[in-house]
């Protein structure tokens, strides 16, 4: 058996030390083992409050000026994103959190995207000024408002999933104005390991053996509604604590219908199963869908309805009498649902077609991929492979340009494939995860002219990045939108490599901080790390968009495609790798286009390391030219470019030139430090944290390697207590570079004791 580790490692301990030296934050404690395998950090958050309220030490959200905060690091992710935890007394009308099954409190939604993916481009630093915007947010009720819209209440895989009929959709009607409960009809799913149940029900709760179909049968659900004149219910709702009918009698009791009234309702159903011997397959139990219309303070995100809609199946045991429906109401099992708007697909895409023919792969088909790979192929390109672990719903099929019938949940590898099968000749072949194709195998895989990534997954994109055009010879091009569709961005690597994704991803982020508008839209006033809207990750929908905006952007990223293909023969720089961005300019909705082209970047090791340094051709062109106008002096300059911490590399996209105040010779340089820091704040929060300083170079008029001075001044920086990440210097003489790489030591690495 392992020994449990006494000493907090070294991502907990940077952690402690990012919470001591950022204001607003301070620790709770030391670090601790957690039960769950791992390490708990408690933080407290700080100056939450207005100055009118903060004399009351809580504000009327229940939210006090100083809030505790836990975060579990885990022993299976130790590299990951820590998990944030608030109080378990946490005010539950708060929007925007969801509860935690392991009992640290419940779960503040923080990101829209996955927190894994946030962590990776903004750190733990992001995460905690993430944290702390949320927070200040809650505090003053701005987790919702009018502009931004009611995000959905976030709701469970498993359970029950229920999809809304006609007879539903007809009660949501923003005209009626009385409030009551209704027999309806809409289908539900039971789901187990093995298979998916349908029952078809009818209206009125009125049973038609004679409709049921073998191995199916019908029953009745109930729907309670808010009247349109009703107030606004703003109270949070977590459909993952409701486990059985007395919780779910709660929820009801919102919109006035009393429990005696909802178990009497529930009774009448449950006689009216036992009648026609409506059981599930397996003859254990009766199901009542049960769904549920509260009238929201503002319309629901990306809806023009203040109505949102919840579903729950009550499971009542089949062996039970009639009278226990009346009797242990409260104790009946509920599963909570998920809601499936049924509708039909809408009009493909008509997107012009090239010249070129090439062959491509497709790694994820969804609202994006799938539009892509179908315009490809209408270009008159074919796509050899799809992959996509995911299975179609109908509530979002609508963004896809696939021929899906309703209520089909198949493979969107399989949709995909059965979309182009009338548009080229050889079928798809399709796989769950492009990582776990072997590309080595040449008998099985031949590789396509191109590979196309648009799951916006870091890992996917890292992974595929490191492949030597031996093992896989396609061309990588990576696509994206951010910004709910007004920012698109389009990465196409470089000859073997060079410059590789996470090269292009530093130049567009550069350029991203220079383009007018666009680094601000992608944070927030508050905190500089809130590149998209807070709570988004608790809806459905991760980016509310319209079908028109990602065709808009698919198709821009899909015309330059054909175009990179179509000129590739006759370019100047084939080898070259490009960024392109899109970015729909608010003030005038016109769309910006801009682009970065890059040759191969030069690759520096670190010595005695095993971190190396990557520069982009056009930096090294500014030190050379530095180096020759230097007159005999030593010349240098602070860089800027992305820690991969990852793949232990570090990218140099741009310089900082000697500030005034600095002063050289021919064997020493001092940089000064005017307007510096200001410069690189600006950047680093343009970019959301992707960009910073990454470290200094300068020159040596000789081919002398750095000197004991150099490696001093390393040796500081790596105890420089406000360092958080690595960083270099780079010594270029007039015949190669060097680099010296600065690790920050933590106090797990044996120079402090933790605090």
């Amino acid at each position: 058996m392992a020994e449990t580790p006494s000493t907090p490692p070294r991502q907990v301990a940077r952690a402690a030390k990012a919470v001591e030296l950022l204001d607003g934050f301070q620790l709770d404690g030391s670090p601790a083992r957690a039960e769950t395998s791992g390490w708990l950090l408690p933080v407290i958050v700080t100056g939450l409050l207005p100055s009118r309220i903060r004399k009351q030490l809580i504000s009327p959200s229940e939210i006090g000026d100083q809030e505790p905060v836990t975060f579990l690091f885990s022993d299976a992710n130790i590299d990951g994103a820590p998990r944030p935890y608030l109080r378990a007394d946490f005010p539950e009308q708060i929007h925007h959190y969801t509860p935690n099954p392991l009992g640290l409190g419940p779960i503040p939604c923080i990101s829209e995207e996955p927190l894994d993916e946030f962590h990776y481009s903004a750190g733990f630093v992001g995460i905690l000024h993430q944290l702390r915007n949320w927070l200040l947010k809650a505090a003053t009720g701005n987790l919702s408002n009018e502009k931004d819209g009611w995000e959905a209440t976030p709701t469970p895989t498993a359970g029950a999933l229920i999809s809304g009929h006609d007879k539903l959709r007809a009660i949501d009607d923003p005209q009626r104005t009385d409030g009551n409960a209704a027999y309806v009809s809409f289908r539900c799913a039971q789901f187990n390991s093995a298979s998916v149940y349908r029952y078809d029900l009818t209206v009125g709760g009125v049973f038609d053996p004679a409709e049921r179909r073998p191995s199916e049968g019908c029953v009745a659900g109930i729907h309670f509604h808010s009247s349109a004149e009703a107030d606004p219910i703003s109270s949070n709702v977590n459909p993952a604590t409701i486990q059985t009918a007395g919780d779910l009698s709660k929820l009801v009791a919102l919109i006035g219908i009393t429990e005696m009234e909802f178990a009497a309702k529930f009774t009448t159903l449950v006689s009216q199963a036992r009648k026609f011997n409506i059981t599930s397959p397996d003859g254990k139990a009766f199901l009542v869908p049960v769904s549920l219309h509260l009238k929201r303070p503002h319309n629901l995100a990306g809806t023009e309805s203040q109505l949102e809609l919840f579903c729950f199946t009550i499971v009542w045991n089949a062996m039970w009498d009639a009278e226990r429906a009346a009797t242990d109401f409260d104790s009946a099992e509920v599963l909570v649902g998920r809601l499936l708007s049924d509708g039909g697909v809408d009009t493909r895409a008509r997107l012009s077609g090239c010249t070129s023919r090439h062959t491509f792969e497709l790694a994820g088909v969804g609202s994006l991929g799938s539009k892509m790979g179908l315009s490809l192929c209408r270009a008159g390109w074919e796509c050899t492979h799809a992959y996509d672990p995911d299975i179609t719903l109908p509530h979002n099929s609508a963004r896809y340009g696939l021929p899906i019938p309703l209520d089909t949940r198949v493979a969107k590898t399989k949709a995909f494939a059965a979309a182009i099968e009338g548009i080229q000749t050889k079928p798809v072949i399709t796989g769950d995860d492009v990582l776990s194709v072997d590309y080595s195998n040449s008998e099985e895989y031949s590789s396509p002219d191109f590979l196309i990534n648009t799951t916006a997954d870091t890992r996917v994109s890292d992974t595929l990045s490191r492949y030597s055009t031996a093992r896989l010879p396609s061309r990588i091009i990576d696509a994206s939108l951010m910004l709910r569709g007004n920012l698109a961005v389009l990465v196409i690597e470089g000859a073997e490599r060079a410059p590789n994704y996470h090269d292009l991803m530093s130049l567009v982020m550069l350029n991203i901080t220079q383009v007018e508008g666009l680094g601000e839209a992608l944070v927030s006033d508050i905190g500089g790390y809130d590149r998209i809207d807070v709570g988004g990750g608790c809806g459905a929908f991760t980016m509310v968009v319209s079908d028109a905006r990602i065709d808009a952007m698919s198709g821009l990223m899909t015309e330059e495609i054909l175009e990179f293909a179509d000129n590739i023969e006759g370019s100047e720089t084939p080898e070259n790798g490009h960024g392109i961005l899109w970015f729909k300019q608010p003030d005038t909705g016109s769309t910006r286009k801009t682009c970065v082209s890059s040759g191969p970047f030069s690759i520096v090791p670190c010595t005695d390391s095993d971190w190396t340094v990557r520069i982009s051709p056009e930096v090294e062109q500014v030190m050379a030219r530095s180096q020759a106008l230097s007159a005999g002096r030593e010349t240098g300059g602070f860089l800027i470019g992305h820690v991969d911490e990852r793949r232990k590399e570090i990218s140099v996209v741009a310089l900082i030139p000697p500030p005034p105040g600095s002063t050289s010779s021919a064997t020493q340089i001092t940089l000064g430090t005017t307007g510096v820091k200001k410069l690189i704040s600006t950047i680093a929060t343009k970019s959301g944290g992707y960009l910073m300083d990454v470290g200094t170079w300068h020159t040596h008029l000789s081919d002398a390697p750095p000197s004991p001075t150099d490696h001093q001044l390393v040796s500081d920086l790596s105890i420089e207590p406000r360092r958080l990440v690595p960083s270099v210097m780079i010594v270029r003489t007039p015949k190669q570079m060097h680099a010296v790489l600065a690790d920050p030591i933590f106090p797990s690495d044996g120079a402090h004791n933790v605090s």
